[in-house]
């Protein structure tokens, strides 16, 4: 017998429970089959009832009670400070049960209710009730020390428990299945796995950074974002095949005269932390008297050493392969239309192609060493709202004005189109450094 397990299981505390709520599921069924004779048919029904609503009752409790931000209700905090502990403490036995308080606030009227609407069932019902808590028990307690096994639903747990410690408390509620996360779509993306084994839930300490270079690290590249923003409403996600597109030497016309490359970090158990993507455009290297490189599409946890990890690791391939000796970003590998800058006021809903991100990269970029080069504004126009009289009297005049003429799009003369476009484009942005002007081959 190892030393884990007799730490873990044959701990005073782990033994009452099993041995107590044991006792109590064989006594009911017992009573259930000899009392009121219930067939074994209609037994079974009523005793998998049961264990589904201690399921559906495990995930309640985890999403709309345990994580509140406290109760001026003494009780009610009680049991919410009880939880609290065993995110702090998650490998504590004594914070691996659930609080004795909200249980029996289960237990009975589970069993109240379901011997008034069954009978003699109902006491199979509390029974198949209480045996779910003993499962939740023994797979809360597996899923903190011991490794994620093979088979594939319950390594699925094991993964879901680690994303709801390790990445944001309000996903992944369920701990002994996944049923309801899955029905009301509360877990938060999977593909930010690439080979999760947790063995415990402490906090990372190590970080590998893994280049993008399969259809695996691209898909986790992509997908990255959505694990960073999962509570922000304000977030829009872009266009991933637009993402993906950026990099793709048959569709950027960048690629023919400048050069990308990917990254991604992961934690030691597998999980992705960050992203970011470095590029240099050998026409637009010099500037200044320097030799310029780009990063972007930067993504990180609020971790300022995994930010920085990702920053060494994209301004080192610069250095090492370019000779830079500047480095600008967040920046894209193309026109500087879109996905160009860094949010640092205004966290409202971006525009499409704006770059969005939490306040905190402003610290990162800024503490690694990166200074304000120029300050984009970005204006907002709410379409709900009529337009103030000033707009609507210069759009009149314009509009009366003999000078100007407005036409639809049309298909049918879309080079014509594009032509007008190149004019207004090039001419708008002619006043940058080293701006080149676009084709139509960049089109």
């Amino acid at each position: 017998m190892s030393e884990k397990f007799r730490n873990v299981f044959l701990q005073p505390l782990m033994i009452g429970h099993v041995v107590l709520l044991t006792t109590w599921l064989l006594i009911l069924a017992f009573l259930a089959h000899f009392q009121f004779t219930i067939p074994w048919q209609t037994g079974l029904v009523a005793w998998a009832a049961g264990w589904s609503a201690w399921t559906l009752a495990e995930y309640l409790f985890n999403r709309y009670l345990l994580h509140l931000p406290g109760s001026k209700n003494q009780i009610l905090n009680s049991v919410i400070e009880f939880h609290l502990q065993h995110h702090n403490d998650p490998d504590n036995i004594q914070f691996i049960f659930v609080h004795p308080l909200l249980i029996g606030a289960s237990v009975l009227p589970v069993m109240v209710g379901s011997i008034t609407a069954a009978g003699g069932a109902g006491l199979l019902v509390t029974s198949g009730f209480l045996f779910g808590y003993l499962w939740f028990i023994l797979v809360h307690t597996l899923e903190h020390h011991y490794r994620a096994p093979a088979i594939p639903w319950l390594k699925d747990l094991w993964e879901n428990h680690y994303l709801h410690h390790k990445f944001s408390e309000h996903a992944a509620y369920g701990v002994s299945t996944s049923l309801w996360d899955r029905l009301f779509r509360s877990l938060p993306p999977k593909q930010i796995f690439m080979a999760v084994d947790p063995v415990n839930m402490k906090a990372a300490t190590s970080y590998k950074v893994v280049e993008v270079n399969d259809k695996l690290t691209e898909k986790i590249f992509l997908d990255l974002p959505a694990s960073i923003y999962p509570e922000d409403k304000n977030w829009i996600p872009p266009i991933q095949s637009e993402i993906r597109n950026i990099f793709n030497p048959m569709v950027n016309p960048y690629t023919t005269h400048g050069s990308a490359k990917r990254w991604i970090l992961v934690d030691q158990w597998g999980a992705a932390w960050g992203r970011i993507a470095a590029f240099v455009d050998f026409q637009k290297m010099l500037q200044d008297g320097q030799w310029m490189g780009g990063i972007g599409f930067f993504e990180c946890k609020a971790d300022k050493s995994a930010a920085f990890l990702l920053f060494d690791t994209a301004v080192g391939w610069l250095v090492e392969y370019f000779n830079v000796t500047a480095v600008e970003g967040p920046i894209n590998f193309g026109e500087n239309d879109k996905y160009w800058g860094l949010l640092i006021d205004g966290f409202k809903r971006p525009s499409y192609g704006m770059n969005y991100n939490p306040p905190s990269y402003r610290g990162f970029f800024e503490e690694y060493g990166f200074q304000i080069q120029y300050r984009q504004i970005t204006n907002r126009l709410d379409l709900h709202k009529p337009l103030p009289d000033r707009l609507r009297r210069i759009g009149e005049r314009v509009t009366s004005n003999p000078n100007y003429s407005f036409r639809s799009f049309r298909k049918s003369k879309t080079g014509g189109f594009i032509n007008d476009f190149l004019t207004v484009y090039n001419e708008a942005w002619s006043s940058f450094t080293n701006f080149h002007p676009m084709t139509k081959a960049g089109v």
